[in-house]
């Protein structure tokens, strides 16, 4: 794994070209996060790992406002044009040490961030304390080895979704507090 002055560097570089290489691929996951949080409204929600601000435009139909994490300054300069003439903030952060109070927010997207093994939990766990207990998280994983990460990892339980979006990432949604205190 890329340690964090790593990551910034490749997100960095890849911001010129981003939305030209995963525009589309991103476009159909931001539909089925959508789509798992039902008829919701939110006042805020967080979109960790914003990238380039692809999601804002869509997020904006069910969230009054919006609040964009990302750790490369180059993908947040993308998201800050993106994010003109809308109800967006945009945090520079390190997506699992968020500056932000715990229960902030009424729904978290984390949409190709995470990757499924044994630091799963915690990481999610992490990121989910910034939710409100009755907020909504919805996110992407990446396998390992092909294989969908169990619901056992993210504590998913009755109230959770686990579904496939691509050949290499699994969607999961649920009440935040599902996801807390791993």
């Amino acid at each position: 794994m890329k340690d964090t002055a790593e990551l910034v560097e490749w997100y960095d570089k890849l911001s010129d070209g981003y939305d030209e290489l995963y525009a589309e691929e991103q476009s159909v996951k931001y539909d089925l996060a959508l789509k798992t949080t039902g008829a919701r409204k939110f006042d805020i929600a967080i979109d960790i790992a914003c990238g380039s601000g692809l999601f804002f435009e869509k997020l904006r139909t069910t969230c009054a406002f919006v609040v964009g994490v990302d750790v490369s300054r180059e993908m947040l300069e993308k998201a800050k044009t993106r994010a003109r003439n809308q109800d967006v903030s945009l945090v520079r952060s390190d997506c699992y040490k968020l500056p932000l109070k715990d229960e902030t927010a009424d729904c978290l997207f984390a949409i190709s961030l995470l990757k499924a093994g044994s630091e799963l939990g915690k990481q999610v766990s992490k990121i989910a304390r910034v939710v409100k207990n009755d907020g909504f998280v919805v996110g992407t994983v990446f396998r390992n080895d092909d294989e969908i990460p169990g619901t056992g990892e993210l504590s998913l339980g009755a109230t959770g979704n686990l579904k496939d979006v691509s050949p290499r990432e699994a969607l999961f949604s649920g009440p935040a507090r599902c996801f807390k205190n791993r």
